[in-house]
């Protein structure tokens, strides 16, 4: 019809008629609409409407039967109010509360309670054609169905009927097309979820263990802990499961660390998956028994831990969470217990999958406590093997004596075999944890005196307090202690045990230099004179020293539990075969690496890689021969590179990735151990300690380091200083020792001639080996308070020290050097004092040597761009031909650039202008 036609009477009809679709309309809707519509201007839409009345007053559903109009009390929760919209929310139950459920024909009616985007409880009618109604179920206390609205969506409605007769009638009065093809699966269902509800009505423990984790988190927060990162200290002083403390008499942290957490989503996911999981074990078993099981599994999780790898702090519901996965596994899996099979498929399926995932990705992170995770799970599985009962229709049968003996028996045997490996740990504890528990005064004393004077020196600095004033406090508060501290530590008797004498000894020498200083400050707030300040800095920087030697022993002691499970061959052995499958090397290389295995940044990156893995799967027979090459081995790589080098930089690629340096300690010390005359473990964590220092500091401009950075920095520098010493007192000896410690000497600002001494001690027993130079040459940069001067005088000096042969070679080798450190900063051979024509005569004196390296060659082109000497770079990239390695062309000087300069201009002249 169009749009300026009219209907009966000469009315013009709308444009719209005939647009409604009345099939989306109850019949009790469409009987409303017969009377409003109006038949002259919407014609279309009146026969449209009485076409469908029609056609529904004529069609009669095959599988329903329907009755009279009838209506049914009935409830969607158990509770009203605000406790039944929680109860509907929790069940996803479309309505909650009381409401009714009304028969109408073809049309179902379900009336109850919803609440708005406000939160506003409205009384809510849901209307559903009959139609649309399936899968019916009835059982003792409710009728449920699933229900497809207009929208498409189909939802789950359950109604609760206390009587009998009303849900047989609303049962029989619903669609008699029940469950379709999955009939007897729901049958299964239905039959299972009744016997769970007999056997275990509520499953209470579960929310009151959620209920107390929460609880203990809430006050965690309020003592001053994080929400997504919790302070470490205050976990400790609350429970954390730690093996000093917990071998030391504190056997309640192996229950109170199962109540803490390390923030808020170690929380929720420790708790989802105990309220997925846990209300239904808790029913499978019953609560009494459920308690047990979750108890028993998290001690022992504990204990595993301690026995596992006892230098790592445990917190979290995790290992008791998975004893209750492994006992609902358990139930499953035990035939005696009559689970259907199609329930035991899809709950047993899904519990493994999700123990696999969780056990895979923990052993292939850092920071999680896998042990617990293990204990937990074989303990929850053990108990819940023995303590599973049938789930069948009549009265739950009692527990046989024999299977509680044999629960009990495990659980004792499994606690009484962790306590005595805490029992071994703690006679076998390390030094420092012996000396501190007879020495708890003094950690104590120290702690307030520190404290004291950090709020004295907080006020004299801020002008608050006059330095008279601050000689009062500071001496009855600061320098009484360490004066009687000193005094009580140097009377007593030495232990006879060497190493709690060693220890021992580092105490007294620290508290010698702390009593020390606090004489030298006193004296200078007395005073007032520069000079003693001066003296007290001074004093202050020895203390620091020696505290530095003291934390690194107490660190080395702590990351060595040589008596763990985790330290045995067998356990290393199981732990390292997965490493060599999955095993990847840490390295800052994104891309693809050019070039021979065997010459120039390949060979160094796959020697530092066999080192990284060495190091991880405890080969400490291959890395030690890396690092002590034999007689005329030195030179390992066709451009006359070392593999010494190669495996210090892969190690301290590696270092930059660790969070902690316990771990790596922990290899460490197998490695002394097995290997006790070399200097290679020292040199290591010389390394380590080092890259801790510089993780503390950063990389940024000094002025955006913050004091306690800084004083963490340094702290950790001085570790690496002893770490070196120790390694000059073995008698192996490694190269790499020399560039350490100038590097180490760099990071201190020591002074130059000191260590120009070691460059010249590496000349005499490594002369081949150049990585000292080029350390050398870093501490003499301008910007490190050098000059050019200074850095073209000591590689004469160098020259001067090595054989005629191989002069040009190190003037070469020492530039190129400098070129990398400054990169595109610097014009080389503008800025510099370096002669091009002497790097020119030094590279093909290092081609004569090594001529199969093409590494040489791209660095040699390279140098040839820089020094705009278009001759020798033709010739030199010609002779390449398309063996360009990209690693040795670094900044602005690439091959492209290069190129494109070259042929930009017939001369050297116009060569890089």
């Amino acid at each position: 019809m169009a749009a300026n036609d009219t209907g009966p009477g000469g009315v013009p009809v709308s444009p719209k008629d005939g647009q409604i679709d009345f099939s989306k309309y109850s019949t009790e809707q469409l009987q409303d609409l017969r009377h409003t519509i109006d038949g002259w201007s919407h014609p279309q839409n009146l026969r449209n409407l009485l076409a469908e009345l029609s056609k529904r007053e004529s069609a009669v559903p095959e599988a329903v039967a329907f009755r009279d109009s009838q209506e049914f009390a009935v409830r969607f929760t158990p509770g009203d109010g605000i406790v039944g919209w929680g109860q509907g929310v929790l069940s996803r139950s479309v309505l909650f509360g009381s409401g009714v459920i009304r028969f109408e024909g073809a049309d179902l009616a379900i009336v109850g309670w919803q609440r708005n985007w406000m939160g506003v409880a409205l009384e809510t009618e849901l209307r559903v054609s009959m139609a649309d109604v399936s899968h019916v179920q009835m059982d003792d206390c409710s009728v449920s169905f699933e229900a497809r609205f207009q929208s498409g969506r189909r939802r789950n409605i359950r109604c609760l009927v206390e009587d009998a007769a009303a849900r047989q009638a609303i049962f029989d009065k619903l669609p008699a097309t029940r469950v379709s093809a999955l009939s007897a699966s729901a049958a299964e269902w239905r039959e299972f979820n009744h016997e769970l509800n007999r056997m275990t009505p509520h499953a209470f423990v579960t929310g009151m263990l959620i209920l107390s984790n929460v609880a203990v988190f809430v006050a965690l927060l309020f003592s001053g802990s994080g929400f997504w990162n919790a302070n470490l200290e205050t976990l400790t002083q609350w429970g954390a499961n730690t093996t000093p403390l917990t071998t030391d008499g504190q056997v309640w942290r192996l229950v109170s660390a199962l109540f803490l957490h390390a923030g808020f989503i170690h929380l929720l996911l420790n708790m989802w998956v105990l309220w997925g999981i846990g209300r239904l074990t808790e029913r499978l078993y019953g609560n009494g028994l459920f308690a047990a099981i979750y108890a028993g599994a998290g001690i022992i999780a504990s204990l595993s831990s301690v026995a596992w790898h006892p230098f790592i702090l445990s917190i979290g519901a995790s290992g008791a969470v998975f004893g209750v996965l492994g006992a609902c596994l358990a139930f499953f899996l035990r035939s005696r217990t009559y689970i259907p099979p199609s329930i035991v498929w899809r709950h047993g399926l899904a519990t493994s999958a999700f123990i696999l995932f969780n056990l895979v990705s923990g052993f292939m992170s850092e920071g999680i406590d896998n042990a617990a995770h293990v204990g937990g799970l074989l303990a929850g599985f053990a108990l819940g093997a023995l303590l599973a009962r049938p789930v069948q229709d009549d009265e739950r049968i009692a527990l046989k004596p024999l299977r509680v003996a044999g629960a009990t028996g495990f659980v004792v045997l499994a606690i009484g075999s962790g306590f005595w490996q805490m029992q071994v740990m703690a006679t076998n504890r390390p030094v420092p944890a012996q000396y501190w528990t007879t020495h708890r005064w003094f950690i104590e004393g120290q702690a307030k005196a520190l404290q004291k004077h950090a709020e004295l020196q907080a006020a004299a600095v801020s002008g608050v307090m006059s330095s008279s004033h601050f000689a009062q406090r500071f001496e009855p508060e600061v320098f009484v202690f360490w004066r009687d501290a000193h005094e009580r530590l140097k009377a007593e008797p030495v232990p006879r045990e060497a190493a709690l004498k060693e220890f021992s000894a580092d105490v007294t020498e620290f508290t010698r230099r702390r009593y020390e200083w606090a004489s030298a400050l006193l004296d200078a707030a007395k005073t007032e004179r520069a000079a003693d300040f001066s003296d007290a800095a001074y004093y202050l920087r020895s203390a620091d020293q020696a505290a530095a030697r003291l934390n690194r022993h107490e660190l080395r002691a702590l990351s060595d539990p040589s008596h763990a499970l985790s330290q045995s061959r067998f356990v290393s052995l199981l732990r390292n075969l997965p490493a060599r499958f999955t095993w990847k090397c840490v390295s800052e290389e994104v891309g693809p690496i050019k070039g021979k295995i065997t010459d120039g940044y390949a060979a160094r990156h796959a020697a530092g890689c066999d080192a990284q893995r060495a190091f991880e799967t405890e080969d400490f027979a291959s890395l030690d021969a890396m690092l002590h090459p034999n007689d005329g081995e030195l030179v390992s790589f066709d451009d006359g590179g070392s593999r010494v080098e190669a495996a210090i930089a892969g190690l301290g690629s590696l270092f930059k990735e660790a969070s902690t340096p316990a771990p790596t300690l922990s290899l460490l010390a197998k490695w002394r151990r097995a290997f006790p005359l070399s200097d290679g473990p020292d040199l290591i964590e010389a390394l380590l300690f080092q890259s801790w220092a510089w993780q503390a500091r950063g990389h940024g401009y000094a002025k955006e380091v913050s004091p306690q950075a800084w004083a963490e920095y340094a702290l950790r520098l001085e570790m690496a200083d002893a770490a070196l010493k120790d390694a000059a007192d073995k008698s192996q000896q490694s190269p790499a020792y020399y560039p350490l410690a100038i590097a180490l000497g760099v990071d201190r600002s020591e002074d130059r001639k000191g260590l120009q001494q070691l460059v010249d001690f590496s000349l005499q027993d490594f002369p081949e080996y150049y990585p000292p130079h080029r350390a050398m040459l870093r501490a003499l940069l301008p910007k490190w308070g050098g000059s050019y001067v200074e850095i073209d005088d000591f590689i004469e000096h160098v020259e001067d020290k090595v054989p005629a042969e191989r002069r040009r070679e190190m003037y070469a080798r020492l530039y190129t050097t400098l070129a990398g450190l400054e990169g595109d900063e610097v014009d080389l051979f503008l800025e510099t004092i370096a002669k091009w024509p002497k790097v020119k005569e030094g590279y093909e004196d290092m081609l004569d040597r090594y001529p199969d390296s093409d590494w040489l060659r791209n660095v040699y082109a390279w140098m040839a761009c820089r020094a705009r000497d278009a001759e020798t770079y033709r010739a030199v990239v010609s002779e390449l031909g398309d063996r360009v390695l990209p690693q040795a062309w670094m900044g602005k000087y690439s091959i492209e650039m290069c190129n494109e300069h070259v042929s930009s201009g017939p001369n050297a002249a116009q060569f890089g202008n």
